[in-house]
Order: structure tokens, then sequence, then C-alpha cells
């Protein structure tokens, strides 16, 4: 995203295209100005065209047959060292758990999300939850780390990652894939309100899951 961002996508997963240096990319807008996702790549020039030169934060729409973002992200491979630390936690955890994501940072997290999903709303699902199933364990990703220890003292059987490292690092980022993963393989998920990272933790987990925010419950499969 900028130079603040401590990780390249090959860093992360086994990405083996090439990647185009910033300079040279320039030089490929002279011929082929950038696109967004507002392009229609079904129009029938786009088939004449070798080279898509894309600028996008947002899915593109792309021609019929083509693999959707959710397919290609389920299809990826983790780099070694991080396919290694999600097995390791798996063996940790109990085969069924609840995953928990929150965001809580008063400064990084958008106030739609703090105003919609609170801390104390988290906590109180969670002990409604264990009231009915004494037994439930939850993995919980949050990005405040006095916060996460909180929970932990607040409620049973909990498990998480613990020192991530400063925002946006290379462990930071190394430490997010990790809850991403091991969200989505819970049995049920919870997160807050206008966030894409439980969104995305769901779709890893081919939507095969329910997920609830404080604003909503989508069963498995929708």
């Amino acid at each position: 995203m900028d130079d603040g961002f401590g990780c390249r996508i090959s860093d992360l997963w086994e990405y083996p295209l090439e990647a185009v240096p910033l300079e040279r990319s320039k030089e490929i807008w002279e011929e082929f100005p950038r696109q967004t996702a507002a392009t229609d790549f079904n129009a029938p020039e786009w088939e004449r065209v070798n080279v898509w030169h894309v600028h996008s934060n947002a899915a593109l729409i792309l021609p019929p047959g083509a693999d959707s973002w959710q397919q290609r992200l389920c299809g990826l491979k983790l780099q070694p060292t991080l396919a290694s630390s999600v097995e390791q936690w798996r063996k940790k955890l109990p085969v069924s758990y609840v995953g928990v994501q929150i965001r809580a940072h008063a400064e990084l997290t958008h106030q739609k999300t703090l105003d919609a999903s609170p801390v104390d709303w988290f906590l109180e699902r969670m002990e409604t939850i264990q009231e009915a199933a004494p037994d439930t364990s939850f993995f919980v990703s949050c990005d405040v780390e006095a916060t996460q220890e909180r929970i932990f003292a607040e409620i049973p059987n909990c498990f998480g990652l613990t020192a991530k490292g400063e925002y946006n690092s290379a462990a930071a980022l190394r430490s997010s894939i990790v809850d991403l993963y091991l969200l989505s393989g819970s049995s049920y998920l919870m997160g807050p309100y206008w966030s894409s990272f439980v969104e995305l933790a769901w779709e890893l987990a081919r939507r095969r899951i329910p997920l609830e925010t404080s604003k909503r419950y989508t069963a498995a499969g929708r």
C-alpha cells in the first residue's frame, strides 16, 4: 500500500508471478493507462489488449469463466514458515472453537466499528455462549494487546497470538495472516461491524461457517 506496509504478497503467500518495479510501471502508463474496478474487461476492445494495467482497491469485473478473488484467495498457499505456524496453533486448539475478531484501536479503527461493536458487546456474547455451552473455547484476534489481555482475564478458555509487533510491520502482518487462517478454521465466527478482516476469514472458510457481527447474523453457506 505504501512504504509503511511491511510485506509484499510474496512474503506471505507463495506467489510466483513477477513483480513490476514502480519505474517500469510508470513507463507502462504511457502506453497502457491505469484502469480501475469500474473498467468493464468484458468489453470487446479488451480482447485485443495483452496488458491490463490496473490500480484499484475494489474487485474487478472479469470476463466470464475467470476465477473470482474468493476462489483465488482460497487457492493461495502460505509461505512455509506461516503454514507451519498455523499448523502448530491448530494442534493447540480444540477441534471446535469460536473465532472472535475484535477491532479496538482508538485511532486506527473506523469510528463506525468502534460505535457499533464495542469490546463489551463481545464480552457479553462470549459470556452468553459459555453459559449455554460451558466448554466453549475461543480463538481471539485483537488489535490491542491490553484489550486482549482483558478478555483473557474475564473469559475462560481463550487462545490467541501475543506480541504481534508494530502496526503494519512485517511481524504484525505475518501474525495477522496466522490470525486470519485460524479464524477461518473456527466452527463459528464473530467479528466487528464494518470490518473487512472478519469477512475475509469467512471467505477463506468458503462461507461454510456462520458469521455474526453486532449488526447481523449470516448463516453458513449464504
